[in-house]
């Protein structure tokens, strides 16, 4: 066997090596994201295979396709982030894995010797892959929105490293169609970028271990429809025909909410409960012993804002407090923002941002030219 040594071909080998690794960690380890992890890991062993078939292309004799899984490995991309952000696994998701078992079995068969076939399979896999990376963002996107109905942090909860990674596998598909379709790709410009993929794949191999260790199961438990799901009161007052006596109903109703949300201001200011760097939606709920959905309910109603966006008002009213306070002064802009409540540098700087239309540094600023 003859395998020219190259920085490309030593790269694909540390890649396939290392996602072989990290694959057997996230499957076998035990972490708080075992569900995802397990997908993550079975992700990596996919694309770990796909590199292994791009090295055995480079060796003399080549070695033989025993298993094609490029049309595994988004699925289980997309497995992973509906398990880390708890959303229940459904049917269609058993669905995304019969086309690459598919292919897998045409792979032996007669048909695949045929350029046709060929040509209509790597279509239908960039079509296929890139529908599924679609999903992914768009699950992200619904995801982050979600997000700031529960948490006042939201670092390492908005996932943004797995948008790099669907990024970069939909620039890969670019490429692939560009060259494979509409063939305007020079071998010059196909080798260098073959090259880039591989430089890329081994970045993104390390960067999935950085995050997908530190990565938690966002929602614990199974999460509910804020705009569905109502309690009896409120769903009584829909079913009821419009009269004076459903009038008088809803008004009361509307009134027990309002000092309802009073008290649960009332709590929040007295006990300055906001500056808990852990808080969370069901964190509150069971200090003000109100149930979870009904405070989320209340606060979306009367704060003109959800959750995230009240305690972290809150915490900046509180930096700004601190900030004009010259006992202070020995604290940094990152220690005043610790203080009031943020544990998490860009959670407080896009917060600040915001709310008050400009940088920690800009109000620092125009403290000192007002004095």
């Amino acid at each position: 066997m003859r395998f020219e040594i190259t920085f490309i071909n030593v790269l694909n080998i540390i890649s396939c090596v290392v996602a072989l690794n990290l694959g057997g960690i996230f499957i076998l380890g035990s972490s708080e994201n075992k569900k995802g992890n397990v997908f993550l890991g079975l992700f990596l062993w996919s694309l770990a295979n796909e590199v292994f078939i791009n090295i055995g292309e480079v060796v003399e004799p080549k070695i033989e396709v025993f298993f094609l899984s490029s049309m595994f490995t988004i699925p289980f991309l997309v497995v992973y982030v509906n398990r880390t952000i708890n959303n229940p696994m459904k049917l269609w998701e058993y669905f995304i894995f019969l086309p690459g078992i598919l292919l897998n079995a045409l792979y032996y068969s007669p048909f695949s010797k045929s350029e046709l076939f060929f040509d209509c399979a790597s279509l239908f896999e960039y079509a296929f892959n890139l529908i599924l990376l679609g999903y992914v963002l768009i699950a992200l996107r619904m995801h982050k929105k979600k997000l700031s109905e529960f948490y006042s942090d939201l670092e390492l909860k908005t996932l943004k490293w797995i948008k790099m990674i669907v990024f970069i596998f939909i620039l890969f598909h670019v490429y692939w169609i560009l060259e494979d379709v509409i063939g305007v790709i020079s071998e010059w410009e196909m080798v260098v970028f073959a090259q880039v993929s591989s430089i890329f794949t081994f970045f993104m191999i390390i960067w999935i271990a950085h995050f997908g260790f530190e990565q938690i199961e966002i929602f614990k438990k199974k999460t509910f429809d804020l705009g569905v799901q109502l309690d009896g009161s409120f769903e009584s007052i829909l079913s009821e025909p419009f009269s004076e006596e459903a009038k008088l109903k809803e008004e009361k109703v509307s009134h027990e909410i309002s000092d309802k949300y009073l008290e649960v201001i009332d709590e929040i200011e007295t006990k300055k409960l906001y500056l808990n760097p852990k808080l969370t939606l069901r964190v509150l709920a069971e200090l003000l012993s109100i149930n979870e959905r009904e405070l989320s309910r209340l606060i979306n109603t009367h704060s003109q804002g959800n959750f995230y966006q009240l305690i972290n008002r809150y915490r900046i009213d509180e930096f700004k407090r601190l900030m004009n306070k010259s006992e202070n002064n020995h604290l940094t802009i990152l220690g005043m923002a610790q203080e009031s409540g943020f544990n998490s540098k860009s959670t407080f700087y896009t917060a600040f941002k915001n709310l008050e239309g400009m940088t920690p540094k800009e109000y620092e600023s125009s403290l000192k030219r007002s004095e």
